[in-house]
């Protein structure tokens, strides 16, 4: 009797502690998601008022940093401009425009 005493208290024990453990593996995650998208731009699409996609790229704090110079049909069509920035941008060079 007592040994089953035992098993019981250490089960409800072992389930506590569970229980408290995915609580706080929970709380890891979301602190690790946040701390994974803090401090990112965004590119966001959207429907203009002509019903065609466009893009703005955000800083992390929300200020729009460029838009689409014009609107795209079709989703995947604005989503391809927006790969193409993304992959070329880290390599691309700063150059001064030139004077008239």
């Amino acid at each position: 009797m007592k040994a089953v005493r035992h098993l019981v208290l250490a089960l409800a024990l072992a389930g506590a502690v569970g229980a408290a453990g995915s609580h706080f593996a929970a709380a890891q995650e979301k602190k690790a998601k946040d701390r994974d998208t803090k401090g990112v731009a965004t590119f966001e699409l959207y429907k203009d008022a002509g019903n065609k996609y466009r893009f703005r790229f955000k800083d992390a704090e929300g200020v729009t940093l460029a838009i689409a110079p014009h609107g795209y049909e079709s989703r995947a069509a604005c989503q391809k401009v927006v790969e193409a920035i993304r992959t070329s941008a880290a390599r691309a060079k700063m150059a001064d425009a030139p004077t008239k």
